[in-house]
Parts: structure tokens; C-alpha cells; sequence
């Protein structure tokens, strides 16, 4: 475990042993939400980004939450994880669920919402503190929300500033808190781990370059790829020879909102088949809010699909499986040293859908609320 003198100024010393890791499961990495809590991956700011198909975030997972106690010792003793987050809720489910892992280590849950409340810091008899409102009223800037390294970064942050004695935030401080901020935003792009691939491309599947990067001179990849979906219901001329079966953004639109109820059978054509899409999902939908879906087709234009039944409510047509699903790991580090030589299984982690984190300590009550005059033992 590491030891801390202090917890420095704005809690420094603590935020310089977290580490950040962002990774984004591969089948999904060419999603993205634009309904609820829209964000973009490619705007990550806390920790490097890597690719990882379902064996390796099972293995990843695995590594992180079973962490041996004695790596040199064969007793099957692992160490306990305090899993830290904002509006926790049931992510530990969602971790089961849609990842099929299950941890057995989590001794404990704190929720920043929750500490808000402990503390004093809000009082509202109904709702929750947002993480974008508890961000501003800490002291510093919620930049490129929605994306789960960020989002997690700033919940641990926050975390660390609800609980810590006021002696460490005052303005006598010898530079202000966005500056420390900034500083462990900066230290996470050299933090190293080696699950999965540092690329992969949403055209191809290749995990040789980007998109961005796999074609000819640097260019964007242009290699053959074929939709037999596309090609099958023509939801767009030439839309199935920009992308892969395997990455079409409107199965996956369409397979999440249909299936509930059985799939109906789509007529060719592309009107005829946004229509049956639109009708399968009005069938199927449970919830009635507002809502429209902005579908990327590969190969053409956006567009815009929006239902109104006879009631002339609209139907929000979205569903969490047909949405990107980036996933966090953060961790108090045990012991310092070379961030570039970091083992990953030397970590705490989170993973989900939400902006969490894991932080791994003794008692994170008792080390973020040390006074001055106090040293953890």
C-alpha cells in the first residue's frame, strides 16, 4: 500500500498515484450515443486508449479485480476493492450482464452523490448532485463530459475534494486546483498498460492502423469491405461497400429496437425499409419519451429517423446495446515508480457504461481526511 506524509496541496500526492486507462470494447468501438449523455471517445483526455475484443476484456477485468495479495504466493488470497463512482447504482449488474464477468472482490461502494450528502455539500430533498454541477462547484473545468475516462477522472477528483481538510484547498496553496488538475491530465498520457491493441480500424478490422491512418500515404483506409445487411434491405446506395457487416451501425440500430418482439420481415428499398425499422421499433418500445436517432449510414449521408404513433407522442428509438461501450479503469497505485513500466496488474479498475472509477486503499475516508500534522501508518 502506499504511504502518504500528506495528501499534498488540493491532494496532489493522492492524484499522482491514480492512473487511468481507457478502454474501449472493440464490436462496439465504431457506435456511438447520441441520445442520452452523448459523448466522444476520440476527445479522451485521462490515461491512453486501447481496443479489447471480449476475451481480452474478460482477461483485462480479471487482472484488475484479482489482484494477487503475494504474486509469489499460491494461496488464491486477493485484495479487496472499494469501487468508487458517481450515481453508482446497479453498474456492478451491468458489468455481469454485459460483459460476463462478475467480481468478487468489491467490498464496498462509495458513491460521490452519496458523500455530497455526508458532507453537507448538498441538501436537495429530491435530486441528486450531477457530476457536472459538482465538478463546478469544486473548482474546476468539466471539459469533453460523457466520455468515461474523463468522467471518471473528474468523479475521482471531486471525491478527493469533498473529504479533504480544508487546509490542503485553501488559497494559501502554492498554485490553484485546475492547475493540479491539469498536471494529472498530462502524467496520464504517459501511464502504460498492455491489454488489446493501441489501434484498431472501424473499416476493415484491422488492428494494424486507424481509419484515419490505413490507407495510402497516411490516408484514410480504402480497402474493399462489403454489408451484406446494407446490401440486403438497401437502406443506402453504395452504403454497403463503407463498412463491414460486422460494424453496420444500422443492424445494430435495428436488431436492439426489433428483436424484443420478434423481427418482422423488411421489404427491399430504402424507404420501404426505414419505414419497417421505424414500425419495429414503435412495437417494440416500452417507454414513450422524446427522442430521435441520428444514424451515421457508412457510405452515405446521415440520417434522421424520428417515429410518431397514432397517439402523436414520439418515441425515443435507442437502446443501450446498440451504443458504444467505453469502459475506465482507475487505480490508486500501491507502490510509486516508472508509470511507463506500469504492470497492469498492479491496478484498481472500473468498467462499465457510466463515468466510475475504483480506488483501491486501506480506508480512502481516513487518507483523504489526514490533517497536516498526520501521516498514514
Amino acid at each position: 500500500m502506499t504511504t502518504l506524509a500528506s495528501p499534498g496541496p488540493w491532494g496532489e500526492n493522492i492524484l499522482q498515484n491514480v492512473f487511468f486507462y481507457f478502454a474501449r470494447i472493440q464490436k462496439h468501438a465504431h457506435l456511438r450515443n447520441k441520445n442520452f449523455s452523448a459523448g466522444d471517445p476520440d476527445t479522451n483526455r485521462f490515461g491512453t486508449t486501447r481496443f479489447l475484443n471480449d476475451r481480452e476484456i474478460v482477461e483485462c477485468l480479471t487482472s484488475i479485480f484479482e489482484w494477487e495479495i503475494d504474486p509469489n504466493a499460491d494461496d488464491g488470497r486477493v485484495c479487496p476493492v472499494v469501487l468508487l463512482g458517481h450515481a453508482l447504482d446497479n453498474d456492478v449488474g451491468k458489468i455481469q450482464n454485459l460483459l460476463h464477468f462478475h467480481p468478487r472482490t468489491v467490498v464496498k461502494e462509495i458513491d460521490t452523490q452519496v458523500i455530497a450528502r455526508d458532507v453537507g455539500h448538498w441538501d436537495h430533498p429530491i435530486n441528486e448532485i450531477g457530476l457536472q454541477r459538482l465538478v463546478g462547484d469544486m473548482g474546476f473545468e468539466f471539459r469533453d463530459a460523457h466520455t468515461a475516462s474523463n468522467d471518471a477522472a473528474y468523479t475521482t477528483i471531486a471525491a478527493v475534494q469533498l473529504v479533504l481538510d480544508g487546509t490542503y484547498k485553501s488559497d494559501a496553496q502554492p498554485y490553484t486546483l485546475q492547475e493540479v488538475v491539469d498536471d494529472a491530465e498530462r502524467r496520464s498520457q504517459d501511464h502504460y498498460w498492455a491489454h488489446g491493441s493501441d489501434q484498431y480500424c472501424f473499416r476493415c478490422g484491422s488492428r494494424k492502423h486507424m481509419l484515419e491512418t490505413g490507407g495510402k500515404n497516411g490516408g484514410f483506409c480504402l480497402r474493399q469491405v462489403f454489408c451484406e445487411y446494407c446490401h440486403e434491405y438497401r437502406y443506402e446506395a453504395g452504403a454497403h461497400h463503407g463498412h463491414r457487416t460486422e460494424a453496420c451501425v444500422m443492424k445494430a440500430f435495428e436488431t436492439s429496437n426489433s428483436s424484443r418482439q420478434g423481427r418482422r420481415k423488411r421489404p427491399r428499398g430504402s424507404k420501404a425499409a426505414t419505414e419497417a425499422v421505424v414500425q419495429g421499433a414503435q412495437d417494440a418500445s416500452t417507454d414513450v419519451a422524446r427522442g430521435i436517432s441520428q444514424l451515421s449510414l457508412g457510405g452515405g449521408a446521415p440520417r434522421t429517423i424520428s417515429s410518431r404513433p397514432p397517439q402523436h407522442r414520439e418515441v425515443s428509438i435507442q437502446d443501450s446495446r446498440a451504443t458504444a461501450l467505453w469502459t475506465t479503469v482507475v487505480s490508486l497505485r500501491p507502490q510509486p515508480g516508472n508509470a511507463a513500466s506500469l504492470n497492469p496488474r498492479a491496478t484498481a479498475a472500473h468498467t462499465t457504461t457510466s463515468s466510475d472509477s475504483t480506488v483501491r486503499s486501506g480506508n480512502i475516508y481516513d487518507v483523504l481526511k489526514a490533517s497536516p500534522n498526520d501521516s498514514e501508518k
